[in-house]
Formats: structure tokens, C-alpha cells, sequence
């Protein structure tokens, strides 16, 4: 996964890490995962590190960060997705569409899709589709 800067002027990366960190879900449907950890690094504000399980590590399962259109920030690792802010590690939600396996931008939304479904994020508000 490659760091990648917001308009915001934040910055998110991989964190250096010993190795694949193997995180285990108990009572989860999907159980055993890779964390990835990422760094988020925003101006005026102390940097952070986000915890990301990647639950489906082959392909076309994807591993990306990208801007949403309403200011937050889409974290996808192993077909899992998050979207939260930045700038803070409170009010991260996991919508429900997985294995994300691709995106594209259209007409001001992002449009992240899996195997049967898709997942819209707009200026406004997101919604599954």
C-alpha cells in the first residue's frame, strides 16, 4: 500500500512494523486476518496509528487509501473497508460490502463495488447500493 496526502494536508502511510501482524477475530464469521497498520498524520494534530484488518488476502481483494468525497478517508486492505476521518482515530465505521475487489469515481462519488454489490460515498452521505 503506498502513503498517500489529502487536500486536508494530511498524510497516511504504512507503519514500519517487525512483520505481518496475524490478528485474530473471535466470535467473527470471517476469524483470521493481517492487520495493517497505518500512520495518519494531520496538521496541527498529534499523529496516529490505525489498526486495519485485511480479511481476504487474495486477489481481486484490493489494498488502497483514497479521499471520500465528503472529507473523510476510505481505507481498504484485503477486500475490508473503513471510512472515518483522518484526523482522528473516533468515528471509523466498517460498511457492510466485502470483499471490496475495485472502485472508480464518477460524478462527484466514489463508488466502491464487491463481487454483487456496491457501496456510494457522496458529498453528502454514503449508502449501500
Amino acid at each position: 500500500m503506498e502513503a498517500v496526502s489529502l487536500e486536508s494536508g494530511c498524510r497516511i502511510a504504512p507503519a514500519e512494523t517487525p512483520g505481518a501482524i496475524l490478528v485474530h477475530q473471535y466470535g467473527t464469521e470471517r476469524g483470521v486476518g493481517t492487520a495493517h497498520i497505518l500512520r495518519f498524520t494531520c496538521p496541527r494534530r498529534a499523529p496516529w496509528y490505525g489498526s486495519f484488518l485485511a480479511e481476504y488476502s487474495v486477489p481481486p481483494a484490493i489494498d488502497v487509501v483514497l479521499p471520500a468525497p465528503d472529507g473523510r478517508v476510505v481505507v481498504v486492505v484485503g477486500g475490508s473497508v473503513y471510512v472515518g476521518p483522518a484526523d482522528s482515530p473516533d468515528g471509523w465505521e466498517q460498511p457492510a460490502i466485502f470483499p471490496v475487489v475495485g472502485y472508480r469515481e464518477e460524478a462527484g462519488l466514489l463508488i466502491l463495488h464487491s463481487f454483487t454489490s456496491a457501496y456510494v460515498l457522496g458529498r453528502y452521505r454514503d449508502a449501500p447500493h
